[in-house]
């Protein structure tokens, strides 16, 4: 399967392209996404709907990271967290996944 986050697999199950007739620029994309892990037999599926707007072609564009992004989990780790409480090491009330 495409796409790796440590043990766990993920996937694109589908893609939407929504496209600028004017222009021919892609003005959004709607991705379908499927992660899965597996851990001592016991196996999680996660399901998420990716949804991004482009806009601005070619104008300079200044990213900052917000404050509380900061210190944020990466994906890996939030993952393995998962895998910790299908491995009864890591009590879910101990798991934020916002």
């Amino acid at each position: 399967m495409p796409g790796g986050f440590g043990d766990a697999e993920m996937s694109i199950k589908n893609s939407t392209y929504y496209v600028d007739k004017n222009t021919n620029l892609i003005k959004k994309e709607i991705n379908n996404i499927e992660i899965r892990t597996e851990s001592m037999g016991t196996s999680v599926t996660m399901s998420m709907k990716m949804e991004m707007n482009f806009k601005d072609y070619d104008k300079t564009v200044v990213e900052e990271l917000p404050e509380e992004a900061k210190n944020a989990k990466s994906m890996e780790e939030m993952l393995k967290d998962l895998q910790n409480v299908q491995n009864n090491t890591l009590k879910p009330k101990e798991v934020a996944i916002e």
